[in-house]
């Protein structure tokens, strides 16, 4: 069957709009509901995405002890300004 065939190209990794897409690639006219039927039927199962990985501003807010060393803090805004070493393309080179 072509959704076997389409599941199994793609190692077990698309799930039922995937494969009909596919099978719309290949000129086969399949609703995406049908498709999504018979994978059900067939018992197909696509392979989870990995999780996602936060880095670490997500992942460790407040738990990041500082690095750098440096003192950011000001008696009144404005007073002590703190900034890194950064390039910033621009058109002037």
């Amino acid at each position: 069957m072509l959704i076997e065939k389409a599941f199994d190209t793609s190692d077990s990794a698309y799930g039922h709009r995937r494969i009909q897409a596919q099978l719309h690639r290949w000129g086969v006219a399949a609703g995406v509901e049908s498709v999504g039927r018979l994978v059900r039927e067939l018992g197909l199962v696509p392979c989870l995405p990995r999780p996602k990985t936060l880095n670490l501003t997500q992942a460790a807010v407040g738990q990041v002890s500082d690095l750098v060393g440096r003192d950011s803090t000001a008696d009144a805004p404005g007073e002590q300004l703190v900034g890194g070493i950064t390039h910033v393309a621009t058109e002037e080179g």
